[in-house]
């Protein structure tokens, strides 16, 4: 497995909204890109090589001098390879400062995954109930 977080190409839209979760906790890829376009978020393409396998965003938060990660997508025919966790890995790389990121209680997965590598539930939640992690640094 050779993953890699890349921004956003052009040429990799169609393939990142043809993503094909298997999760129900995440929104289609289009909604997120949409997001991606109105600012702040900026989109990455998670690569397997050179296929795309997943997507992701992140956000500067200034009020908090952090950067949020969101919109973790990977497609289904490939969860449960370590992909999620190699992408999240290179993005703590990547931004040095503390991280946040949110959930919804119920997606023991994600909770598990973020946890293991370094995030703490802090108690905050957002308007829409998800709970917020943070990695100190």
């Amino acid at each position: 497995m050779d993953v890699t977080v890349e921004p956003l190409r052009a040429n990799q839209r169609d393939a990142v909204c043809a993503l094909e979760p298997r999760s129900a906790f995440v929104a289609p890829v289009a909604r997120y890109l949409a997001m991606c376009d109105e600012g702040p978020w900026r989109a990455f393409a998670i690569l397997d090589g050179d296929d795309v396998a997943g997507f992701v965003m992140t956000a500067p938060d200034h009020t908090e001098d952090s950067t949020w990660i969101g919109g973790l997508v990977v497609d289904a025919g490939r969860q449960g390879r370590g992909i999620g966790r190699a992408a999240l890995e290179q993005l703590i790389a990547m931004h040095p400062g503390p991280l946040a990121i949110s959930y919804r209680a119920e997606n023991e997965v994600a909770r598990g995954l973020y946890a293991a590598l370094g995030f703490a539930e802090t108690g905050e939640t957002l308007d829409n109930g998800e709970l917020i992690a943070r990695l100190a640094r």
